[in-house]
């Protein structure tokens, strides 16, 4: 069986060391659509392939366009698409694939928000944070044979003729709830790079008012872990 992976990255260099070390045991390939990052990103991903897009801003229409073909000369069994803070869990994930081949042609999975209050330390397994929270948002279609007809409709929805689909037997475990200090980064690096009078096709506006979670304060920003901790179940 092979796998290729696909994600973008954007100074996602924090939770790169996490993401590596789990994929690389599972996945034959990976390929890194890069944006222009400044920090330790594209040193880590040196070792794999990477695309440099060549984007200056968030442009959600132009890395749709770059979505809907970055995948489409694999020759795997499956390829993967998940942002750099996700993981596709499944005790036996290769295995179980492996078995899945020619019986089923594309997994949605069951989406979680993974929490913590701290940031976990570079040499951790990041499936040690075992506590989330179900979230329908990130029920998710990312792991397909690339064989059949997808059309990404948005991040989370696809359109295809394929009928063999696998659901929630596999978990999405979303780790952006990983301490407040790292909510606060990532989201200022996102409206540095958003024009203010920009306009996404894909998603019928601006993409910060469209998602007000970029623009919180950071005391908004721990309300929002504490209440997830509260509502926390164990996942893994």
């Amino acid at each position: 069986m092979k796998i290729d992976l696909f994600a973008f990255t954007y100074n996602d260099g924090n939770f790169l060391p996490f993401f590596l070390k789990y994929y690389k045991k599972i996945v034959d390939s990976m390929t890194f659509i890069d944006s222009g990052s400044t920090d330790s990103t594209l040193g880590q991903v040196k070792p794999y392939n990477v695309i440099h897009t060549g984007l200056k801003t968030w442009d959600w229409d132009a890395g749709q366009v770059i979505l809907e073909n970055v995948w489409k000369t694999s020759t795997a069994d499956y390829v993967f698409f998940p942002n750099v803070d996700e993981i596709f869990y499944h005790p036996n994930l290769k295995e179980f694939l492996s078995s899945k081949i020619g019986e089923i042609d594309i997994f949605k999975m069951k989406g979680y928000q993974m929490v913590s209050n701290t940031f976990p330390k570079p040499e951790k397994n990041i499936l040690d944070i075992r506590y989330g929270v179900p979230f329908s948002l990130y029920n998710k279609f990312m792991i397909f044979n690339p064989k059949c007809d997808i059309k990404f409709v948005n991040a989370h929805d696809i359109k295809t003729t394929c009928r063999k689909i696998s659901f929630y037997e596999i978990k999405l475990l979303h780790y952006k709830y990983l301490g407040v200090k790292e909510q606060v980064r990532r989201a200022e690096l996102v409206k540095k790079r958003v024009p203010k009078n920009s306009f996404c096709k894909g998603i019928g506006g601006n993409i910060l008012k469209m998602y007000p979670g970029l623009v919180r304060t950071r005391e908004q920003y721990q309300n929002e872990i504490n209440d997830l901790l509260v509502k926390a179940e164990r996942v893994i």
